[in-house]
């Protein structure tokens, strides 16, 4: 089964925050039993956008952010454009959410029949109430 990778993940495996070895450890296996790794085009943006809070509120240095990013630029996640036709809108709205953010990731789980994986509670339950498998590592 694929799986859906969600920023809030990446961010704590790029700054080094807690449980960032555990969530190494679930991907690395992942990559290899072979499983294809997805996420939305705009992850990236999401991922360097927090990396920079922490950096800006000395959570963590620039240089290290600097290389938990490139560490997480190295895993082979496969990102997937706007999927359009107001798809992430509707799911906004089943979500009964205002961000469409967190949509963007439900809307990929469920068109890849993915798992999705998220340190995000509210978003797991989200995800587990509209039907979508999730793996929600607490933090």
């Amino acid at each position: 089964m694929p799986v859906v990778v969600d920023a809030s993940l990446l961010v704590r495996l790029a700054s080094g925050g807690a449980r960032h070895a555990e969530i190494g450890e679930h991907l690395t296996a992942a990559i290899r039993e072979r499983v294809d790794l997805h996420a939305p085009a705009l992850m990236p943006f999401e991922l360097e956008s927090a990396v920079r809070s922490l950096v800006f509120s000395s959570e963590i240095s620039e240089s290290a952010a600097l290389a938990g990013l490139a560490a997480v630029g190295d895993l082979p996640i496969t990102l997937h454009p706007h999927p359009g036709e107001g798809r992430i809108l509707r799911m906004a709205g089943r979500q009964g959410t205002r961000a469409a953010y967190d949509a963007s990731y439900l809307v990929l789980a469920e068109e890849l029949d993915a798992e999705l994986w998220t340190l995000d509670g509210r978003l797991a339950d989200h995800a587990t109430r509209l039907g979508i498998s999730v793996r929600h590592i607490s933090a």
